[in-house]
């Protein structure tokens, strides 16, 4: 709501309706690809194919910056036996493997979207991403929301490990989820489904806890994020 401001003011309630979709069409999509979806919604209000997508990248690359930041230098403090350089570049590694099989297989049909929407309503994407890029308190502000919102899915977590009896410091949860959800990023399944609760368990396993756990509490995480996106749109 906070960036769209600045394009066309929208409720809310219509942004909160329109990213909840955008989670649905996500818990379908391999990596994060559906998040982009926003986009499509966000024409019934006026916006560009074009603006909507630099919106949500804009917001897609502040999460990404604190994600790595907090995953390289919390890694050497919380999890230093996995020498977190090597996941960092692991993970890097694997987002372009996973990028690059999705470009091969779908090369042909992006071609075809992509050509047509430049044509068509994909005006108003650099004008409106350089706009935010070069505006400092608009990039503060989106780094500030996105350490928010990955601090509070973090403690969320913690709450439910400490709840079932394994006691665990909130920043070694912040280091695991931060590095999940940049792994999550790779395009080779559902919605990073698999590669986020692989990342977390290992890294948890460190902390005493069981592999299993881990996967089971992310696992209910993700059963009520979808809850609430079909319930929302």
């Amino acid at each position: 709501t906070f960036q769209l401001a600045r394009l066309k003011p929208i409720s809310f309630s219509n942004v909160l309706r329109s990213v909840m979709k955008g989670w649905v069409v996500e818990s379908i999509m391999p990596g994060k690809v559906g998040s982009f979806a926003v986009a499509w919604f966000w024409q019934n209000e006026g916006l560009t194919l074009g603006q909507g997508a630099a919106v949500a990248l804009m917001y897609r690359l502040s999460l990404g910056v604190i994600t790595l930041v907090i995953g390289i230098f919390g890694s050497k403090f919380f999890f230093p036996t996995l020498h977190g350089d090597t996941l960092i570049v692991t993970i890097g590694i694997l987002l372009l493997f996973g990028g690059g099989i999705l470009l091969y297989f779908l090369k042909d049909k992006l071609k075809t979207i992509i050509s047509s929407l430049f044509h068509t309503k994909f005006s108003g994407f650099s004008s409106t991403f350089k706009e935010m890029v070069l505006d400092p308190s608009t990039a503060i502000l989106l780094l500030i929301f996105a350490f928010t919102q990955l601090a509070v899915a973090s403690f969320i977590f913690y709450l439910m490990f400490n709840a079932i009896g394994y006691p665990v410091g909130f920043f070694p949860v912040l280091v695991s989820a931060s590095l999940a959800q940049l792994a999550a990023l790779v395009p080779i399944s559902i919605n990073g489904i698999g590669i986020r609760e692989g990342i977390m368990s290992a890294l948890l396993a460190f902390g005493g806890i069981p592999i299993g756990v881990t996967i089971l509490v992310s696992g209910i995480n993700t059963a009520v994020g979808y809850l609430l996106a079909f319930s929302f749109s």
